[in-house]
């Protein structure tokens, strides 16, 4: 009986674990798909290296991003310094997206995305295939809210309440 609540406890954990150290800024190591949210990076918190966490090893690992954060080190957080952090994570999420975009979009690999490179490709004929629910060529509001993906939900109208 205590194997299940043990094991459930270190799982609890260690979703605490990956949780912080998603919020912290990015740290090297595997990425997720596309570059988008880092990877539980359990490497980085193994200082030792020997295949295991202990709970000294996390609390170091939580210490070290903080003090990064707490850039007038005086042992607290300002919304300044959070957002400075958060801010950090972004822009470098935000640079490998537009590395893709021109790699997808930049046919004359100009580093410039024209405005015929922009219009290039599918999109709009697409866009209209999947959405013009009664196929009259034209979109109206009902027939883009009934489409549009709803966050974890995907496409579709709303639940009414």
């Amino acid at each position: 009986m205590t194997r299940p609540i043990v094991a459930t406890g270190l799982a609890a954990a260690l979703m605490a674990l990956a949780s912080a150290a998603v919020a912290s800024p990015a740290q090297p190591g595997p990425s997720g798909p596309e570059g988008h949210h880092p990877r539980f990076n359990f490497a980085a918190i193994d200082a030792d290296g020997d295949g295991r966490l202990t709970p000294d090893e996390v609390k170091a690992f939580r210490e070290a991003r903080f003090r990064e954060k707490d850039t007038n080190a005086d042992g607290k957080l300002s919304r300044e310094e959070l957002i400075a952090a958060m801010m950090k994570g972004a822009s470098a999420r935000i640079e490998r997206r537009v590395e893709r975009m021109l790699g997808h979009r930049d046919r004359d690999t100009d580093g410039y995305i024209s405005l015929d490179e922009a219009l290039a490709g599918p999109g709009v004929d697409r866009m209209f295939k999947r959405l013009d629910a009664n196929g009259d060529g034209v979109l109206t509001e009902d027939e883009i809210a009934a489409g549009r993906p709803r966050k974890g939900h995907g496409p579709g109208p709303k639940p009414a309440n």
